[in-house]
């Protein structure tokens, strides 16, 4: 905090395990699909956040589950490209997060 306040009299500054400054209302929408992975499964599909992201990136997380579910599998652009056109359907968000929010 104090860095942020007054970088003009900090020199240098390391963290170690402490708390950072975030950027809370950008946090409430999607980054990159290959950084946005990491909150996949149960943050990301729970909230607004997740359907925001599903609408903006369709083929991008199907690529890259393709490449993390099969990885010995070398497809390329030509293959991806011959994919079903499902991931432009208008309801594959809703699909989506509705198999992420059943409940058991």
């Amino acid at each position: 905090m104090a860095a942020a306040l007054r970088l003009e009299r900090i020199g240098d500054l390391v963290f170690c395990a402490s708390y950072d400054i975030i950027d809370v209302t950008g946090q409430r929408h999607p980054t990159a699909p290959a950084l946005e992975k990491v909150f996949w499964y149960r943050p990301l599909f729970q909230t607004g956040r997740g359907r925001e992201y599903l609408l903006q990136h369709r083929r991008d997380p199907c690529r890259i589950l393709w490449s993390e579910w099969s990885p010995g599998w070398q497809f390329n652009d030509a293959t991806f490209a011959r994919s079903p056109d499902a991931f432009e359907n208008p309801d594959l968000a809703d699909v989506l997060i509705s198999c992420y929010r059943h409940e058991t």
